[in-house]
Order: C-alpha cells, then structure tokens, then sequence
C-alpha cells in the first residue's frame, strides 16, 4: 500500500474579494484569486484565476491562469491558459497552452510560441505586384 504525504500547511492563495478594488502590483509565490476589481499588474508564480465577477486591467504574469472574467492588458501565461465561456479579453496574449471555451471572446493578437514568453523577432514581409505580359508577347510552348 502507497503512503500518503499529507502537508500539515494549507495552500496559500491571494484573494481580491468581490467588492475590492485593488490599484498597484501585485507579486505572489503563490495562488492568486482576484473576485474584485484591479487596476494594474497581476505577477503571479503559480496560477492566477479571474472569476467570472473579476475585472482586471493591466498586465497579468502567471504560470497557469484560467480566466472566467474580463481581461485588458497583456497576458503572459508560461504553461496554460484557459478561457472560460464567461471570458472576455482585450489585449495580447503569450502563452504556451490555450484552451478556449464556448462564448469566450477574444479580441486582440495571440502568440503560442511554446513558452509564453515574449518573443523579440520582427518579420518583415514584402511583395511586388507585377502585371502578366500581354497574351501576344507570351512565348507558345509546343
């Protein structure tokens, strides 16, 4: 029979509570749970969660986020991100992993280059519209 490991600590989560209204930045090792508003920065270490009440404006940093609520920023998410059906982002999303439910909606850019990290490449693409030769200058092949 396995052992079980039973840790005598709870899990640590943040909690901005529905009715809170939270202006700044916020940095945690651990679970962030915002319910409430917040104006600026989210950098979490763990897993961030947007309820489905929660606004948040202005960047969000996590390793795992699953957002149910609105988004207006950036989002930086290192492994997962998850949009619930309640979704509802505006901005630029890094990620490695997306999941988008039904009814979520998503306006802005999305890039899934494997790490959620910004990606610092600029591409440049050109093209030359050139008209065809007339039919009466075109070689015949026979």
């Amino acid at each position: 029979m396995a052992k079980q490991i039973v840790s005598s600590e709870p899990p640590k989560v943040n909690i901005i509570a529905k009715g809170t209204t939270f202006e700044g930045t916020i940095t945690a090792t651990c679970d962030i749970r915002v319910s409430g508003r917040v104006n600026g920065t989210l950098k979490g270490s763990a897993r961030v969660v947007v309820t489905p009440e929660a606004t948040v404006e202005g960047d969000l940093h996590a390793v795992e986020a699953i957002v149910a609520g609105n988004v207006s920023g950036k989002i930086f998410v290192k492994e997962r991100l998850t949009l619930k059906g309640s979704a509802r982002i505006e901005g630029t999303v890094r990620t490695a992993r997306l999941i988008v439910e039904e009814g979520a909606v998503f306006n802005g850019e999305c890039m899934m280059n494997g790490t959620g990290q910004p990606v610092v490449q600029k591409v440049e693409i050109t093209a030359s519209a050139r008209k065809p030769a007339p039919e009466s200058t075109r070689k015949r092949g026979r």
